[in-house]
């Protein structure tokens, strides 16, 4: 019985896992791998340290005051729950963004017969190694599970009106979860709402009942999830203020903010970090518009990403946020794999590749010499590299304009599109490392936003010693911060010393072994005693007066030489033994 037993059950995993199914089990490991490695390597940035400030607090029993404003309302309740039973680190703090990121990929499976099954694949692929995906997957932000709702609502309306009928409760989990997260989800179950209406709507006309069940079915649920999310289980009901303020972010969206960059900024940002989805919803339009066979193939839920994504990107063009790529990106990778399979079946089908390697393996090789010649520029700046890299561009041009008349306009364009997409692909994979690993480029991203600096661990470490020196403690320290820009990101850093104050100026703080206060043009120590140090908190970075070879060096390789505008404070330590 029990070796019958054992060989069922072999014989049951054996037959579940497909090779389909393995090939998403190893795309969900390197998602796992990529958003996982090294996640603490960057300090909190600003609006981190005050999500992970918010739940730090919540667990220890703190008093908030307004300190509810500005967070993700579930991933604070979620936070809450984690570091109640941990000690808190900035690893723990962008732990559940990045199993929301990595969960995320796996999610085109459930589209698998909408997408195709080679599509799908290609789609959780795109996913896994989207540089802005990775990057709000390691970041204290509610994107990454806002987006994880509203593709997971997607797929269980989808499912659930091809006759899944499980699948109604996901989707009102999914939308609970999208407008529990963050402003993004709101996109994304608006187009979900509109996609129903507009593209499924001879569908609903055949399925209203089914549509009516799936709605009763999911209402519980979403409300459930909704309430208790947002609420830390009834027990935090200033997290629905928090909701609320979520919506107010969202039509934000319509007015940019004072010191937001050009209209233009997300398009470029898109062309930098996202080249190949960008480059597959190119595809995708253009064989949208010009081939009636790859337009009736597409389905109703590739048709709603699609609007999700144009909605987005608009939304991105009126007032632009740091999670704008992330938001356009994720819905438009469908229409990109969409693309792709099609273009990938269209050259199986075509002409038997023997002339098309040739000039596929020509280009290739003269794109990488012209990569090297263009780092060459990028690190000596003399303009002889980059005469050589023009020139080598000039050729893949060239080449493949004869090529046209050697193999064929139709086998041309074909290699012409496998060419950009495999020279994208490598590029990307080296902007995914940098946009993570690099802290210059991670402010390149988000260049209109300002950034944690390195040095906040060693006025951390500073005190760390100076504490064990005098008491004999680590964290027995008494220090006090003055509110101000950078408060949060600090006080965040120091939450293990016994006693942390926030006030309101220097003069307040004489009874305290530390205090840290913005640094001004004429620093005043609080006491006769204290002796001080500085140290940088944030960098801010922009590509504003860049202009000729600079801007150019910047836009193709990422360097530039001018200096961040930094935010310093000054550690103030009662000297007195």
């Amino acid at each position: 019985m029990t070796q019958s037993s054992a060989a069922d059950s072999e014989s049951t995993w054996a037959g579940w896992l497909t090779v389909e199914r393995a090939a998403y089990l190893g795309i969900a490991l390197l998602a796992l791998f990529v958003r996982f490695f090294n996640l603490g390597l960057h300090p909190l940035g600003a609006a981190e340290a005050h999500q992970a400030l918010t739940a730090w607090q919540l667990a220890q029993g703190d008093s908030l005051g307004g300190m509810v404003s500005g967070v993700s309302p579930l991933l604070l309740s979620l936070n809450h729950v984690l570091f109640l039973l941990t000690l808190g680190s900035d690893t723990l703090a962008r732990a559940l963004p990045a199993l929301a990121g990595t969960l995320l990929v796996l999610l085109p499976y459930g589209l698998r017969h909408e997408l195709g099954r080679r599509a799908a694949l290609i789609g959780a692929l795109l996913l896994a190694l989207s540089p802005t995906a990775v990057l709000f997957s390691r970041t204290v932000d509610g994107h990454s599970l806002a987006l994880l709702g509203a593709l997971l609502a997607l797929v269980a309306v989808t499912r659930n009106l091809a006759g899944a009928n499980p699948w109604a409760a996901w989707a009102g989990v999914g939308v609970a979860v999208a407008l529990s997260s963050a402003a993004g989800g709101i996109t994304g179950v608006l187009a979900l709402l509109l996609g129903l209406v507009w593209f499924a709507r001879g569908q609903i006309a055949n399925l209203s009942s089914r549509l009516r069940s799936l709605i009763q079915a999911a209402a519980g649920p979403a409300v459930l999830v909704f309430v208790l999310g947002a609420t830390l289980l009834l027990t935090f009901w200033p997290g629905l203020g928090a909701t609320a303020d979520l919506f107010g972010q969202w039509l934000a969206h319509i007015a940019p903010a004072a010191d937001a960059p050009p209209f233009w900024w997300p398009l470029l940002r898109l062309l930098l970090d996202e080249p190949v989805i960008l480059f597959g919803t190119l595809l995708g339009l253009g064989f949208w518009a010009f081939n009636p066979a790859f337009r009736q193939r597409l389905t109703w839920p590739v048709k709603t990403a699609a609007l999700w994504g144009g909605l987005a990107l608009l939304l991105a063009l009126l007032g632009r946020q740091p999670a704008d790529g992330f938001v356009i990106a994720v819905p438009l990778t469908l229409l990109a794999a969409q693309a792709f399979d099609w273009l990938l079946s269209q050259v199986q089908d075509g002409p038997r590749w023997s002339e098309e390697w040739i000039v596929m393996l020509t280009s290739l090789v003269l794109i990488v010499t012209f990569r090297l010649y263009l780092a060459s520029w990028a690190q000596a700046s003399q303009n002889q590299y980059l005469i050589a890299a023009l020139v080598l561009l000039g050729l893949i041009l060239v080449l493949h304009v004869l090529s046209g008349f050697w193999i064929g306009l139709r086998a041309t364009l074909g290699v012409l599109a496998l060419f950009v997409l495999t020279a994208v692909s490598v590029g990307q994979v080296g902007r995914l490392w940098a946009l993570n690993h690099n802290l210059l480029p991670r402010q390149a991203l988000l260049a209109y936003e300002t950034v944690t600096a390195p040095d906040v661990r060693v006025l951390v470490a500073t005190l760390v010693n100076r504490s064990a020196h005098r008491y004999g403690d680590e964290h027995r320290f008494q220090v006090d911060v003055v509110a101000g820009p950078t408060s949060d990101i600090v006080r965040w850093y120091v939450r293990d010393f016994q006693r942390v104050r926030l006030v309101t100026s220097a003069t307040d703080a004489n009874d305290t072994d530390a205090l840290i206060s913005a640094m001004s043009d004429d620093p005043s120590p609080p006491g006769a005693d204290f002796i001080g140090a500085a140290y940088t908190v944030t960098q801010r970075w922009t590509p504003q007066g860049l202009s000729g070879a600079p801007l150019l060096r910047w836009l193709l390789s990422g360097e530039a030489k001018t200096p961040a505008q930094n935010q310093d404070v000054v550690l103030w330590v009662n000297g007195a033994e």
